[in-house]
């Protein structure tokens, strides 16, 4: 494994455009985003997207630069069928309120296709103070398919951020699953723990 620490702005950005992409064992500390997972540039329109593996991973102390991206954890993109299993997200240092350990945006890989097939499994995400986030931002890019959320641990001891998932989809079965996963937030207030369907 690597040690990937204090990075200008990314621990790794990995953009192939397709092929097979493994990430395991490495420790990441201290970066603004830990890691960019594909993402096919204008000229790779006909790729048939990435195998991914992404696995026994550290992500720790998100957010170093001072600037956005600031506690950013893996955004993948392009994706054809992956695997995310067994990494953590732990202990978070940024302050924004808009950062996320996880990230799913189909109009930032407009000439991408998307994520297909990916099982996100098995990983515990402690302290990082931001969401896993489905954006559904109506503009661009296609749509994911066939993505599972499985067997997952996240745990917010820290009550100053209330989601611990954001799903801005207004149909998420078609998109994204859930099993099995368990959450855990420390406040007790009228906020809500996810938002499921509704962008604000």
């Amino acid at each position: 494994g690597n040690i990937f620490s204090r990075g200008s702005s990314m621990g790794t950005k990995l953009q192939p455009a397709d092929g097979r992409l493994i990430v395991k064992d490495n420790l990441y500390v201290g970066n603004g985003f830990a890691a960019q997972l594909g993402d096919a540039a204008p000229a790779q329109n006909n790729a048939r997207g990435l195998f991914l593996t992404f696995k026994n991973n550290i992500i720790t102390e998100g957010g170093y630069s001072g600037t956005d991206p600031d506690g950013w954890g893996i955004v993948p993109d392009n994706i054809e069928t992956g695997i995310i299993s067994n990494n953590i997200f732990a202990n978070r240092t940024a302050s924004g309120s808009t950062d996320h350990w996880f990230k799913i945006d189909p109009a930032n890989d407009p000439n991408g296709v998307s994520l297909n097939n990916l099982q996100i499994s098995g990983n515990i995400i402690y302290n990082w103070r931001a969401p896993f986030v489905l954006t559904d931002t109506g503009t661009g890019g296609n749509f994911p398919s066939n993505v599972d959320f499985i067997n997952n641990v996240i745990q917010e001891p820290n009550s100053s951020y209330n989601r611990l998932l954001v799903n801005t989809y207004t149909v998420s079965g078609s998109v994204i699953s859930f099993s099995g996963n368990r959450y855990w937030r420390d406040v007790n207030d009228s906020n809500d723990t996810m938002r499921i369907g509704e962008t604000s």
